[in-house]
């Protein structure tokens, strides 16, 4: 015997909530897994990053300051002729 279309959007949304709770399962373990990091390491990770930036960013100011001095202009030209912005510098 067919299903009637009521049987139909029932087996449809009965589908559909297993892969909701399958998608919250896998949400919660996820968030689970995140909750479990130290906050400590996870503020000790963002500093090395910071000081990994400032280093790089310090070695790309010379090495500007360089072409600067050699080319015999300011250091805001060589800016402008990179196309760096003022925030990137």
């Amino acid at each position: 015997m067919p299903n009637t279309p009521i049987q139909d959007r029932i087996q449809n949304k009965s589908k559909e909530l297993e892969q909701l709770q399958q998608e919250s399962n896998n949400l919660i373990l996820e968030l689970e897994h995140q909750t479990s990091i130290n906050p400590e390491e996870i503020v000790k990770s963002h500093i090395l990053g910071l000081k990994k930036y400032n280093e790089l960013k310090d070695v790309a100011m010379g090495l500007i300051t360089m072409i600067a001095d050699q080319r015999q202009l300011k250091i805001s030209d060589i800016l402008k002729e990179m196309e760096v912005e003022k925030d990137e510098k």
